[in-house]
């Protein structure tokens, strides 16, 4: 691993360590000062993240908790709740939180009724698509950032409380 001077962006990170978007990396990034980090939830039952984030359709989130706190700019990691516990993307979030429809090419992803409400959501750019290679609940737990992540509670968006010096 080379060293690294100042505060890298992560990608410098990732190539300085020689290391992809693993639970590693990602907990490193949970330490980058003055961004939000959001844990955005799914449940498969409802919604084949992992097919959307194959086929490149995912390109916004509904945000039904903490409608004033998100903002362009903050980092989230989306999780598929239920059988599939994993972290399948890492993304970044283009707007603020505005009232928009669903994008119509996610359909095909929802089982059941395609609500197509106009709601509360934010556009996400995806920095890292980990559909082929999702960090599984059992990797998140041997890293101690990732195993704070609050999972499996009921909701849509969940605040990443990340401290500098909080990796127990």
């Amino acid at each position: 691993a080379r060293a690294l001077s100042g505060t890298p962006t992560f990608q410098e990170y990732v190539g300085a360590q020689g290391k992809l978007w693993g639970a590693a990396g990602v907990a490193w990034w949970f330490k980058s000062p003055g961004i939000g980090l959001w844990l955005f939830q799914c449940n498969p039952d409802y919604y084949d993240l992992p097919g959307a984030l194959r086929a490149g359709v995912l390109d916004r989130w509904v945000v039904r908790q903490h409608k004033n706190a998100i903002k362009e700019g903050d980092k989230v990691v989306l999780w598929c709740g239920g059988s599939l516990q994993a972290v399948y993307a890492i993304c970044t979030v283009v707007s603020d939180v505005a009232p928009m429809p669903p994008r119509l090419e996610d359909r095909p992803f929802f089982s059941g009724d395609f609500a197509e409400d106009v709601e509360a959501r934010v556009l996400l750019t995806i920095d890292a698509n980990l559909a082929d290679s999702p960090i599984e609940l059992e990797q998140m737990k041997r890293e101690p950032a990732l195993a704070k992540l609050p999972i499996g509670k009921q909701g849509t968006n969940f605040a990443i409380d990340y401290s500098e010096g909080d990796d127990q």
